[in-house]
């Protein structure tokens, strides 16, 4: 997105200057203006008129500093239909859903942990985060709590 904004920022700037020759710098004009021969003062409003002066293009603002990359990551996964002993599973038997995520280099116990109590949701998407790469775990839990081991963890990067 920073570098659209600063193409779209370079496209305005050069066709807000336009094209054509340059006039001559305001001191030329001053000097020309102020003689007091008639006919250097003819050419000078011809000039004007013919090829009006273009302001110097001051110098430009300078680039805000980038701000860090944040991003949010989105997760979505299947309902488990057995248990960890391979006992059957039924929808209305999970109570829902427990999310690990952490960043790379540090502990899951470092992490963040996200309840999801309706049994029906199967999508997360986290809040902003920095740039990073993060792991994600997840486990599921029955209506009495007992819950499956976590699953192997993935991992996504935000650039």
């Amino acid at each position: 997105m920073h570098k659209l904004l600063t193409l779209c920022l370079l496209s305005t700037l050069l066709a807000a200057c336009g094209g054509g020759g340059g006039g001559g710098s305001d001191d030329t004009a001053a000097s020309s203006s102020s003689s007091s021969d008639n006919s250097s003062s003819s050419a000078t409003e011809n000039n004007e008129q013919s090829a009006p002066s273009t302001p110097e293009p001051s110098d430009p603002e300078p680039e805000p500093s980038p701000s860090p990359n944040t991003g949010t990551i989105t997760l979505s996964w299947t309902a488990p239909t057995t248990r960890a002993d391979n006992s059957p599973l039924a929808l209305t038997e999970i109570g829902g859903y427990e999310i690990y995520y952490y960043l790379d280099g540090t502990p899951i116990n470092e992490g963040q942990m996200v309840n999801i109590s309706d049994r029906n949701t199967t999508t997360y998407t986290t809040p902003e985060l920095p740039a990073g790469k993060y792991y994600f775990a997840i486990s599921t839990y029955d209506t009495s709590m007992i819950y499956s081991p976590l699953s192997t963890p993935v991992s996504a990067e935000i650039d």
